[in-house]
């Protein structure tokens, strides 16, 4: 069964190579949104796409069973119509054939190259493989290495001041681009925000909200810093929040406040300056793969993360209330 073991290897370094495209073209996201999944996400996602590449070469392995010369070329142009294939079908947004090209065309010319040194100098019929896992490597840390050097520094907090006695818990939870009339409080027929309506019964409610932009970034600047974007600057021309305003965590930090940031939002993180002032930042957005190739792929199993996020934040939240409870509990040496 060697053809079948060669085409389940080709079709993995198919997959390697479209997982090292993937993750450079991930580096394109990064300069836009200023944010993007963590290594670990990452890596889980290559490795679907390299296991994807090789159930498509399993799909037609027994054309390397033939004795042609050409059956490792027919092989080859079924990996890339196939991908293509499944490109198509993953596509959500405007028709992009350029996009859905770019895995497949430069997969294919990757193993193309290996296949025409396999009949002339067979030792070296591994290296584009080597120079495709050297690309994923590098591919998986170039969008931390872009956020590092481009995200201006944050100076060191001072020391917190007292706190006033009896001064109040704040806690700001933040539902990005959720529709205030498909919850229950605001007149969804469905239940469909229950601890919400629940704290809405128990405090101040507001009839009328307006959002003061049309996306995330330059809203949460607002909310973070009480003023509109135009006169705070994040917005498309300058996706970052500078240090020309304080934050509201700054200014409860101020008054003697120990802040967190528990996120699963790429528009809230260090990237986008949305995070200065928070003494500890848990970035749970970057467990979260919404929008790489393997989390649309397992979607459309139904093998897919049904949540986007809001469940790291929980979970995360929780495990450190539990420990911050125990660290206080814990009695004081003198």
């Amino acid at each position: 069964m060697t053809w079948i073991r060669r085409a389940a290897a080709v079709g993995g370094g198919f997959g390697l190579a479209a997982a090292a495209i993937d993750l450079w073209l991930g580096l394109f996201g990064a300069i836009k949104m200023r944010s993007g999944p963590g290594p670990v996400t990452l890596v889980e996602n290559a490795l679907i796409l390299i296991a994807l590449g090789a159930v498509l070469g399993l799909s037609n392995a027994i054309t390397l069973r033939w004795r042609a010369r050409a059956a490792p070329f027919l092989h080859l142009t079924w990996l890339c119509g196939s991908w293509y294939v499944v490109e198509h079908w993953l596509r959500i947004d405007s028709p992009s054939y350029v996009t859905a090209l770019l895995r497949p065309l430069g997969a294919g010319a990757v193993v193309l190259v290996a296949l025409v040194l396999e009949r002339f100098a067979r030792r070296f019929a591994a290296a584009p493989w080597v120079f495709a896992a050297l690309a994923a490597i590098a591919g998986l840390f170039a969008p931390n290495i872009y956020l590092a050097a481009t995200t201006p520094v944050t100076p060191p907090r001072a020391a917190l001041p007292p706190a006033r006695e009896g001064a109040p818990d704040v806690v700001l939870v933040v539902l990005d681009t959720v529709r205030a009339d498909h919850m229950a409080s605001y007149g969804h027929t469905r239940d469909t925000s229950p601890t919400f309506d629940a704290l809405a019964r128990e405090g101040a409610w507001f009839a009328d909200a307006t959002a003061p932009a049309t996306w995330s970034l330059p809203s949460h600047a607002s909310l973070f810093t009480g003023r509109y974007p135009t006169s705070h600057g994040a917005n498309l021309m300058r996706s970052i929040l500078d240090d020309r305003y304080p934050t509201l965590a700054e200014v409860l930090a101020a008054h003697g406040y120990d802040t967190f940031c528990f996120t699963a939002n790429p528009w809230i993180s260090d990237g986008v300056g949305l995070t200065r002032g928070f003494a500890v930042q848990n970035r749970s957005w970057k467990k979260n793969r919404a929008g790489l190739f393997a989390e649309r792929l397992l979607d459309e199993l139904g093998l897919g993360q049904p949540d986007k996020g809001g469940a790291f934040v929980a979970e995360d939240f929780a495990a450190w209330r539990r420990a911050r409870q125990r660290t206080l509990a814990r009695p004081s040496c003198s």
